[in-house]
């Protein structure tokens, strides 16, 4: 009989944070990249992270060592500011890559807070970029999104000068379990699944892709914004080839691997993020995106793509495979089973470490991470301050090489954010050329 998954006490990621403690580096870091037109101030700033902090209980989260090694978050009243920096430069752009980079392998203290907040202006230009890293235990692409624009708001309260009381804080959000659906049919199935994508993968051939241990982990990042008439086009054209635009950027990467290997045949394990919010079974009678939960399970497949894909087959073949997995049950379920095997896998831990991990090329074959985060909720202007365009990035060092695709419409704009770790610098530019010539050749 399946294992009924235990409650989760506190705080609904408790069974991720417990699974990455003992290698906290190691762990996905989300970093929300905003940028506005205007200049931030640093005073504003401070008021507008303070009012954050005191609403959202989950940025005064702090690490308690429970027994047998395990690791709980505590929300407490005392924890530390939110620490941020601003760095003036002279530039359009700020150097918002090196920064992120600089985020990513920075560790977060155990007293908390898990979040920082770095800001990137130039007044010659009246332009500025925040960027706000999120430890994986406490947000997702969607919560870093409520953060974001739970900060703007704010600085446009303190930027008014406003004698506004601050909002009530909200209280963490306990969840039990997410709901099934399907019956012991679906689970069967989904078994059946994983066991044939592991058996695939065992057999086929493994994809290398050309490695560079000199360069600096997690700095090879790229930002496409498409306008309001070809980002239409696109999504028009994925409706009328019967697919969606997550399979579509699922398409547009291994078509793109495929003219840049030296001989066009691989094979790549290809992941999904899903929301799973609908699903949980939580004390609370409604889950919103405020409660700030990353309630995201990921849909493993496997693809052995043959000599000159077509870009369409390809992207149909996905989304018809996405579509079954949820039909199934897949989210839920594998929502519930990662539960209860973080749950066995922290109870049988007797150690913990702080020490930082270390990026290693590993010899398996790549994974692609295919998100979309729909339309961003981002209002057009907060006081001084106007968004004018965001990305999610993700640092991710335990699954071997990765590229990471994330959308979100901004503004009728598609946002796509295309990121790789330590690839040799002419594959990695031939490869991200390639992928967006894909793209634009799919609106065409």
């Amino acid at each position: 009989m399946f294992p009924k998954v235990e409650p989760v006490d506190l705080n609904p990621l408790e069974l991720a944070f417990c699974h990455w403690e003992d290698h906290r580096a190691a762990a996905f870091r989300a970093v929300a990249l905003c940028r506005v037109d205007g200049f931030v101030e640093s005073e504003f700033l401070e008021i507008a992270l303070n009012r954050l902090q005191h609403r959202q209980p989950k940025l005064r989260a702090a690490v308690a060592q429970m027994s047998r090694g395990r690791s709980q978050l505590r929300f407490e009243q005392d924890t530390p500011p939110i620490p941020f920096q601003i760095k003036d430069h002279a530039e359009r752009e700020g150097p918002w890559r090196e920064e992120t980079r600089r985020l990513f392998e920075t560790t977060f203290p155990e007293m908390g807070p898990l979040v920082a907040v770095t800001v990137l202006r130039s007044r010659a230009h009246d332009c500025s970029e925040m960027l706000v890293t999120i430890h994986h235990a406490i947000a997702d692409g969607l919560s870093a999104a409520a953060v974001l624009d739970g900060l703007l708001s704010e600085y446009a309260i303190a930027e008014s000068r406003q004698d506004a009381p601050p909002r009530p804080p909200l209280n963490p959000v306990r969840v039990v379990r997410a709901k099934s659906s399907g019956g012991w049919s679906a689970r069967i199935w989904l078994l059946r699944r994983l066991w044939r994508i592991q058996r695939e993968q065992r057999r086929s051939p493994q994809t290398q892709l050309p490695a560079a241990l000199d360069v600096p982990p997690q700095s090879q990042w790229v930002r496409w914004v498409f306008s309001p008439t070809e980002s239409s086009l696109l999504l028009q054209r994925c409706k009328g080839e019967q697919t969606s635009l997550r399979a579509a950027l699922a398409a547009a990467a291994c078509c793109g691997l495929m003219d840049c290997l030296p001989v066009p045949r691989g094979s790549f394990k290809c992941q999904y993020p899903f929301d799973v919010r609908a699903m949980l079974v939580t004390t609370s009678t409604r889950l919103t995106l405020e409660d700030m939960g990353c309630f995201a399970t990921i849909a493993n497949d496997f693809y052995e793509v043959p000599q000159q894909p077509v870009f369409w087959d390809v992207a149909r073949h996905t989304y018809e495979g996405i579509k079954t997995f949820v039909q199934h049950g897949g989210p839920a379920f594998y929502y519930n089973m990662a539960a209860r095997l973080s749950k066995l896998s922290s109870m049988m831990n007797t150690s913990t470490s702080g020490s930082e991990s270390t990026a290693e090329i590993s010899g398996d074959r790549p994974t692609v991470v295919i998100s979309n985060f729909g339309v961003l909720n981002i209002q057009e202007e907060y006081g001084s301050l106007r968004p004018t365009g965001c990305a999610f990035l993700f640092k991710h060092d335990g699954i071997g090489p990765s590229l990471m695709l994330h959308s979100l419409v901004m503004g009728a704009q598609l946002h796509i954010s295309f990121s790789a770790d330590r690839l040799d610098p002419t594959f990695w530019d031939r490869l991200h050329c390639a992928v967006l010539g894909h793209l634009k050749a799919a609106i065409r």
